[in-house]
């Protein structure tokens, strides 16, 4: 589904260009990020509204000549290990649900595989502006991997 699909259906969607953690390598962090990270963060997503959630990873570059000419000469791609590509149901547009899942779960994932805290060191692009090897994760508002384990994790938090 393309980026102009997305937003016209569920609001604007965003790319988030991310950092790998000093030592790991490129193909650690990819795995870390798709099978673990991805799939602990669904749960969440899905209870702050978010209708689709993706990862673009490396080789990336510039989708547009357009994006080329509004990033190029402050945002050096080959700095960068991977986008991820958050869009929200009409309504919503934060994360503020779920917060204990957040702070315990997600933001210690976090610091394992990325430079720091996403909020912290992310550069938010316009949708459509990097290209790479794209993973979904959520389309339509529903999980399109498998994420048990993380669900029943989540469950644990929703009843406190």
């Amino acid at each position: 589904m393309s980026a102009t699909a997305i937003a016209s259906s569920h609001g604007v969607l965003t790319q988030n260009l991310l950092k790998r953690r000093a030592g790991s390598t490129i193909e650690e962090f990819r795995k870390h990020y798709i099978e673990r990270h991805g799939k602990l963060a669904i749960p969440w997503f899905l209870a702050n509204g978010v209708t689709y959630y993706a990862q673009t990873h490396r080789p990336l570059h510039w989708a547009t000549d357009a994006a080329r000419q509004k990033y190029e000469s402050a945002i050096y791609l080959s700095d960068w290990d991977a986008v991820g590509e958050v869009a929200f149901a009409p309504g919503y547009g934060s994360f503020s649900n779920a917060q204990a899942y957040y702070q315990e779960v997600i933001l210690p994932d976090e610091r394992r595989f990325l430079l720091d805290e996403a909020f912290k060191h992310m550069k938010v692009v316009d949708a459509e502006s990097v290209a790479g090897e794209v993973v979904e994760f959520i389309v339509d508002g529903k999980a399109v991997v498998e994420y048990e384990e993380w669900r029943g994790v989540f469950g644990g938090y929703e009843k406190r």
